[in-house]
């Protein structure tokens, strides 16, 4: 069972893994188990599902201070980082795909309904 392969230590180890921008799914190949048992992991075990919320917050952190360093030529944390190096395109895609119920495009969709009548076959005979 999965529940067998958690270590009490995992918890910090995926907040440190995704500060680093990784996602969360990619810890499994750090710990050698599926996803599906880090999903398991979130119902069994509450400092795990804990720790994924602090570590989803770490990950969209990291993508968001390389784009303000980026657009901005700001350093941030004393990091030896090259803003030049980065690609614009690339932090908004990461962004809005990792992180869409923030920086997804929302798209309204309007329906007009009319008030269409249809003869019955009965009415036209």
């Amino acid at each position: 069972m999965s529940a067998s392969k958690y270590k009490p230590e995992y918890p910090d180890m995926l907040i440190k893994h995704m500060a680093t921008g990784m996602s969360y799914e990619s810890f499994g190949a750090e710990v050698n188990v599926g996803k599906t048992t880090i999903y398991e992991w979130e119902k069994q075990h509450p400092d795990w599902k804990e720790a994924k919320e602090i570590a989803m917050l770490k990950a969209h952190s990291f993508f968001e201070k390389r784009l303000i360093a980026k657009t901005s030529g700001q350093k941030f944390n004393n990091e030896n980082f090259d803003a030049k190096l980065i690609d614009n395109s690339c932090l908004i895609f990461a962004l809005k795909t990792r992180f869409h119920k923030t920086y997804g495009e929302k798209k309204e969709v309007a329906i007009e309904l009319s008030n269409i009548q249809i003869d019955s076959a009965e009415e036209n005979l």
